[in-house]
């Protein structure tokens, strides 16, 4: 069991900004957040990053307080930084 345990362990994530994609290493426990906040780095977003989210394919909003493999997050997947949906009040 421990050797599935290593294989499925997340070790990075290939995050995707307006056609660029680049490498984040990472772990289970890592909160979205703090790989939003790399990645808005990373790519240099300087207008309005608060708007920012990560998304997995299909378009599907990670939440922030969210752990990345709380959000179903898988190693190697590609996630992609985009601004977020509005939501209404």
């Amino acid at each position: 069991m421990a050797a599935n345990a290593e294989i499925d362990a997340l070790q990075y994530v290939i995050i995707s900004h307006n056609g660029q994609d680049k490498p984040f290493p990472v772990g289970d426990d890592e909160q979205v957040r703090t790989l939003l906040s790399e990645a808005i780095a990373a790519f240099g977003v300087i207008h309005s990053p608060h708007l920012f989210a990560l998304f997995m394919r299909g378009m599907v909003e990670l939440l922030d307080a969210d752990t990345l493999r709380a959000a179903g997050v898988h190693d190697a997947e590609k996630l992609f930084l985009r601004q977020a949906v509005v939501r209404g009040g």
